[in-house]
C-alpha cells in the first residue's frame, strides 16, 4: 500500500494462516522440534488479489495482519462483461 488515497483496484498480497506468518507452522521445524535456520517461508503462503481500498493496511503498533477483502468481493469492482 502507498501513502496516496487507496483506490478500488486489485493488488497482489501474500497471505497465509496466522500460524505460518508467526513462524509457528510445522514446516519451520525439524522432526526433532528444532527450528530450521534460514527458513523464511512455508509452502502455505500464497498470493491473492485483494482490493486496495477495502483492505486495511497495518497501522503503527496495531495488528500486523489486518483483514483483507478479496478483489472478487469488492463492492466497487467494475462489472465484468460476459462473453
Amino acid at each position: 500500500m502507498t501513502n496516496t488515497t487507496p483506490q478500488h483496484r486489485p493488488v497482489t498480497a501474500e497471505v497465509a494462516d496466522l500460524e505460518c506468518l508467526e513462524r509457528e507452522c510445522e514446516e519451520f521445524f525439524t522432526d526433532d522440534g528444532d527450528e530450521i535456520p534460514g527458513k523464511n517461508t512455508c509452502s502455505h503462503v500464497r498470493q491473492m488479489e485483494i482490493c486496495e481500498a477495502c483492505s486495511d493496511a497495518p497501522v503503527g503498533d496495531g495488528d500486523p495482519h489486518p483483514p483483507v477483502v478479496a478483489w472478487a468481493d469488492c463492492p466497487q469492482r467494475p462489472a465484468v462483461a460476459s462473453v
